[in-house]
Order: C-alpha cells, then sequence, then structure tokens
C-alpha cells in the first residue's frame, strides 16, 4: 500500500495543474494522515475522504481509494467508515455513467445508516443523518439523469426532509434546487420556480457566489420554459456574470449555452451558433460529456431553424449517440423527436415514424410532458403529410392537452406569485437587516451615553474625594498649627520666666557680694 501511495503521491507532484483543481493542501494532508497513523478508522476517514476529492476529475483513482477504505473498515467492522466507502464508490460511479451500479452502491449506505441510528449505542445521530441524506440526493440525481422524475423527487424529498429534522441550511438549498430542476424536467414551472426561489433566498444568505450563479440559470431556464425571454436573459447574464467572475469555466459553458438557446428562439441565429460554439469548445477542454451532448442538441436545432438540414441531422446524431453513451433516457427521448421532425420536413415519412415512436415510447417511459407534447406535435404533422387526418387531428388534440397542462393562465398566475412572494420576502428580508442594524446602532450609542454618564459620575465622586481628603488636611495642619503656637507661646514665656529669674539671682549675688 505505501509504494501505491508514494506513487500517487509522485503522480500528483507530477500533475501540478491537476492537482491544484482537486485541492493540493487537502490531499497532501490526506497522505500524510494515511502515513503517519495506525488507527484504522482514520486510515478509512481518509481513504474516504481522498475518494470525494477525485471523485469528479479522476471516478478511477477514486474508486481505488473508495475500495482500500471498504476493504479496510470491512477487516476493522467499521460500520461507519463501510457506509461511507460504499456512498464514495456510488459518487464516483456516477460519474463515470454506471448509473445501475452507483444506486446499488448508494442503497448499500443507506441500509447501513439505517443499522447506526437503530442501534441503541449510538450517540451522535446528526453526522449520521447527513451522510443518509447526501445517499438520497445522489439517488435522486442518478434517477433525475436516468429521466425516472417520479423517483429523483421521491429520492430528494426524503433527502429533503432528513436535512430540514438536522437544520442543515446549505444542503436544504441544494435539495429545493434539486426539485427545481425536476419540476422543470416534468414541465411543472410553478413548482419549479418555488423551489428555485427558496434555494436562492438560503444561497443569498450565504452569499456562495457559485451555488447564487446556479440558482440565476436555474431560473432563467424555467422562465424561458414558459416564454418569458427578458426575464430568462436577465437571469443567464446574471449567472454568467459571477461565473466569469469566478472562473467557474463548467458553468461559463453552461451560461453560454442558455443564452445561446433565447436567441435562437428570438431568431438571431448568429449569436445563438456563437454562444454555442464557444460551450462546446470549453465542454470538449474539460471532458464535459453531458455538456457535450447537450450542445450538440442546440446547435442542431439552430441549423434546423436556418433550414440547414444536412447539418441538423448530423448534429442530432451525434446528441443521439452521445446520450445513450450517458444513459440519458429524457435526452434520448429529446434526439429521437428532433431526428424525427427533420425527417418529416425532409420527406421522408419512415423513419420520421421510426424515430418518433420511440421518442414517444421514452418520454412516456420518463414521464416528460414537454417531450410527450413535442412528440405528438410532431406525429400530427408527420400523419397530415401521409393522409392520415383522422389520425393527424387525434394526435393534434393530444399535442394541445400536453401543451396547455404546460402553458395556462393558473400556471402564469403561480409563476407571478412565486416571484412576488421571493421579492417580498427578500424585501422584508433586507428591511428586517436595516432595523437590526439600527436598534444596534441605537444601542451603541445609549451604552456611550451610559458610559459616559458613568465616567463623569467617577470624575465627579473622585473630586469630592479629594475635596474632603483636602479639607480633611486643612483642618489638621490648623490644629497642628495651632498646637505648635500654644507650644511656642508657652517656651517663650517659659524662657520670660527663666531669663527674670536668672537676673533676679545675678542681682541677688552682686547684693550678697557687697554685702
Amino acid at each position: 500500500m505505501k509504494t501505491t501511495l508514494l506513487i500517487i503521491i509522485i503522480f500528483c507532484l507530477a500533475q501540478q495543474s491537476f492537482c491544484q483543481k482537486k485541492g493540493q493542501e487537502r490531499i497532501d494532508s490526506l497522505f500524510i494522515a494515511l502515513q503517519k497513523t495506525n488507527q484504522d478508522s482514520i486510515k478509512v476517514n481518509a481513504f474516504n475522504a481522498l475518494s470525494y476529492e477525485f471523485k469528479s476529475n479522476d471516478p478511477d483513482t477514486a474508486i481505488y481509494f473508495a475500495n482500500e477504505a471498504l476493504a479496510l473498515a470491512t477487516k476493522a467492522n467499521y460500520k461507519m467508515g463501510t457506509a461511507n466507502a460504499y456512498l464514495s464508490l456510488g459518487a464516483a460511479a456516477i460519474n463515470l455513467g454506471k448509473y445501475e451500479e452507483a444506486l446499488k452502491n448508494n442503497y448499500e449506505a443507506l441500509k447501513i445508516y439505517d443499522e447506526l441510528l437503530n442501534a441503541e449505542n449510538t450517540i451522535d445521530k446528526s453526522q449520521i443523518l447527513s451522510f443518509k441524506a447526501r445517499a438520497y440526493a445522489n439517488n435522486g440525481n442518478i434517477y433525475y439523469d436516468q429521466g425516472n422524475y417520479s423517483e429523483a423527487l421521491k429520492n430528494n424529498s426524503e433527502a429533503l426532509k432528513i436535512r430540514e429534522g438536522i437544520g442543515d441550511k446549505a444542503s436544504i438549498a441544494a435539495s429545493y434546487n434539486n426539485m427545481g430542476n425536476i419540476y422543470s424536467a416534468l414541465g411543472n414551472y410553478p413548482e419549479a420556480l418555488k423551489n428555485f426561489f427558496a434555494a436562492l433566498k438560503i444561497k443569498e444568505e450565504f452569499g456562495d457566489k457559485k451555488s447564487i450563479a446556479n440558482s440565476y440559470n436555474n431560473l432563467g431556464n424555467a422562465y424561458y420554459s414558459q416564454r418569458e425571454y427578458a426575464q430568462a436573459l436577465k437571469y443567464h447574464f446574471a449567472a454568467l456574470k459571477i461565473r466569469q467572475e469566478i472562473d467557474d469555466k463548467s458553468g461559463i459553458a453552461s451560461s453560454y449555452n442558455n443564452i445561446g438557446i433565447v436567441y435562437d428562439d428570438n431568431g438571431n441565429y448568429s449569436e445563438a451558433l456563437k454562444y454555442q460554439l464557444a460551450a462546446l469548445k470549453i465542454e470538449n477542454e474539460i471532458g464535459d460529456a453531458e455538456g457535450i451532448a447537450f450542445t450538440y442538441d442546440n446547435i442542431g436545432l439552430i441549423y434546423s431553424h436556418q433550414k440547414d438540414y444536412n447539418k441538423a441531422l448530423q448534429y442530432f446524431l451525434h446528441y443521439l449517440k452521445s446520450s445513450e453513451e450517458i444513459e440519458d433516457k429524457s435526452s434520448i427521448a429529446d434526439a429521437y423527436n428532433n431526428l424525427g421532425s427533420v425527417y418529416t420536413t425532409l420527406g421522408n415519412t419512415n423513419d420520421a415514424s421510426l424515430y418518433l415512436n420511440k421518442g414517444l415510447s421514452m418520454a412516456k417511459e420518463v414521464g416528460s410532458i414537454d417531450f410527450i407534447k413535442s412528440a405528438y406535435e410532431e406525429m400530427a404533422q408527420l400523419d397530415s403529410i401521409q393522409g392520415n387526418f383522422k389520425q393527424s387531428l387525434e394526435h393534434y388534440k393530444l399535442y394541445i392537452n400536453y401543451r396547455d397542462s404546460l402553458f395556462n393562465e393558473e400556471n402564469t398566475k403561480k409563476l407571478v406569485q412565486s416571484q412576488m412572494q421571493y421579492e417580498f420576502d427578500k424585501k422584508e428580508s433586507l428591511a428586517k437587516a436595516e432595523q437590526e442594524k439600527k436598534d444596534a446602532e441605537t444601542k451603541r450609542t445609549r451604552n456611550q451615553q451610559y458610559l459616559a454618564i458613568a465616567a463623569l459620575g467617577v470624575v465627579v465622586l473622585a473630586v469630592v474625594i479629594i475635596a474632603i481628603i483636602q479639607y480633611r488636611s486643612n483642618q489638621h495642619k490648623q490644629k497642628t498649627n495651632l498646637l505648635l503656637q500654644n507650644e511656642k507661646q508657652k517656651v517663650e514665656s517659659t524662657l520670660s520666666e527663666l531669663k527674670s529669674t536668672q537676673a533676679q539671682l545675678i542681682q541677688s549675688e552682686k547684693m550678697d557680694s557687697l554685702g
């Protein structure tokens, strides 16, 4: 094991730019901890922490460390370490696109966390609950990526419930954000906005720029889906500005994507293509497979809107292939629909029917209202071209039903209510903060006044005491002087009497001498 660790340390030293991204100081401290400690629990925790550090940029290395943690924790019967190792394996598997393996590991972790929570000797349950919530959240993200939105909501709801119970505000915001994404995918935009604004409110309290930018991005997407393009651009440019400030490359690419989409809808194809190509360049640099698939779709749509159908087909096929590689069923359904639409326009009815039916089937499987709506719309057009007007009418009615479930007056009212509620809460929060500031200033001024009065009182008291002492001292001096004066007079009187007596004696002696 020491040899392997040494190799990895040398690798990190040789790849400084990579290790800096992973938090070089933290990684170094974890390696030092592994070398210096003999305690199995500390080693297990260090291995799990290393796995977490490498999970995004180097999932294979993350899996290596997680397996080391799992083996040692199992041997030492360290259940918390074992559960966390399964959680680390799940996180790394997600980034490798191995969703089923990730789910299996996460459920193993959840099983052990429940055993620990039910154990009588468990003292600190908050930490276990925090990890349990993370496992549920990870499952929710996997199901979301797979397009299984009902399970995604279920798991994220469990995570949110736990996090609210332990008061983990940052994680609560993350859960709101995840649920907002799921509701957006389902086409329930009022609920999506409600969750996004709830997440943003918490993030603004913490001042986390990256998280705030993510919330702006999500709000922009939700407004775009409701065809509120001005609001969408407002939030997307706000997100881009923050991401450029903090050099968040993945986030910058995402903002480029979304801004390009809005420009595409407004018919500004040159600007749309410029932003999408800029996004694709960054995504290729950082190896963002999901982002690359998404951008292929966006570029295909731009070429389709420009009636350059050959290039559109080329990029939609790239989109389908990339989506299949990462097992994103929702994106696969979308790619099928887009390919079917282009083939319909080109008059290739056989391929169009094939792809549109596949798209509808996949959209129903994942429960995406938006993609079901799109499939029925394209199928209605295809039926009309083929002269199957009765079937075209049926498909068009279904399209209208699903469309109206996404865009109706009630949804618009809820959307405005969510916006107004957020603005009201924000203003109320600012007003409260301002009032607290004023109260604090008033209290500080009052305290200063009290302090000044107290100081003046001390000075006055000191003056009085000094005056009393001075008065008593003067009185004592006067008495002393009076006594000295009396004594002086007595001495002078005595001297006078002595002189008189002496004179009399001298005179007496003279008389005696004469006699």
